[in-house]
């Protein structure tokens, strides 16, 4: 996997020039036009964002007795616990809001567990997955001409783990990118070209339209969502209502054979025969 280190200027108190480096890695599909990703991670020079945890207790008194457990942890690690109607001071950069039960809208970070009786142990491994050190925050890219549709729009926060941004590209040829973030430091950004024109197996070069199909799903309201999955889907279920028809077909015509053969063998066992000596050229006498 080759990585590139892209060097940022920024400004501190608009007299101090300084550089960090943040690793990135470029991957692109077989084909062109095709669908592109930027993937980004954290590089050991950075340092993490002082942020604190600001957690969310419901109006709901029972339902917020349900989380007392967790209040000495929150305090003894620096969290902070507010009632709901006092959040939208914490609304800035420097705190991490989770709520405490049911978010307040889709997209929020919550902590709901799922058994009462191992409430200590899903919070552990919701702290390990959720609540860990932030590089970056407010994450964008900017490109050229050369590509479009790139999703998400903008990524919340870089922690230990590599973020996502997947795009379509038109042509193989260098392309022109920007990246801006808020560091500790400062806000950060820097232009740095990404070699389109170049390609290189990767193990997840044959996934990015799957990919890139996920995230825009997702910026689509749930009932536009709904619709093109439709739409994607739609071809899929023709082929198998195609399928059944034809069985059908094919069922019903054995069916009427099937039938049919019933029919005349019913005719043939059943039906009273005439007397042979009805259709003989000759009379034949009964002996008595």
């Amino acid at each position: 996997m080759k990585k590139f280190l892209l060097g940022f200027v920024f400004s501190f108190f608009a007299s101090t020039a300084l550089a960090q480096n943040l690793e990135f890695e470029m991957l692109r599909t077989k084909e062109a036009p095709g669908f592109f990703a930027i993937r980004i991670f954290p590089s050991p020079s950075l340092q993490p964002i002082a942020i604190q945890n600001i957690f969310v207790k419901s109006s709901n008194q029972k339902e917020a007795d349900r989380f007392s457990p967790l209040f000495p942890i929150i305090n003894e690690f620096g969290g902070k616990i507010v009632k709901n109607a006092n959040i939208e001071k914490f609304k800035y950069d420097s705190y991490r809001i989770i709520f405490l039960g049911k978010p307040e809208k889709e997209g929020d970070l919550f902590f709901n567990p799922k058994h009462p009786e191992t409430l200590l142990d899903e919070f552990e491994t919701f702290t390990e997955e959720n609540l860990g050190l932030i590089f970056l925050q407010n994450i964008q890219v900017n490109f050229g001409g050369n590509v479009s549709e790139v999703y998400p729009k903008k990524i919340a926060f870089l922690g230990k783990e590599p973020v996502f941004f997947v795009g379509k590209f038109e042509k193989e040829m260098k392309t022109r990118m920007e990246i801006s973030a808020l560091s500790q430091e400062g806000t950060i950004s820097a232009i740095t070209p990404i070699y389109l024109d170049k390609f290189k197996m990767h193990e997840l070069s044959g996934a990015l339209s799957s990919i890139w199909e996920r995230l825009y799903l997702e910026t689509l309201p749930k009932e536009q969502e709904y619709s093109k999955k439709w739409i994607i889907l739609f071809p899929w279920f023709l082929g198998v209502l195609g399928i059944f028809f034809i069985f059908t077909a094919f069922r019903n015509v054995f069916k009427k054979e099937k039938k049919e053969e019933e029919i005349i063998f019913d005719e043939m066992w059943n039906k009273p025969s005439n007397p042979i000596e009805d259709n003989l050229p000759f009379e034949v006498k009964n002996k008595k």
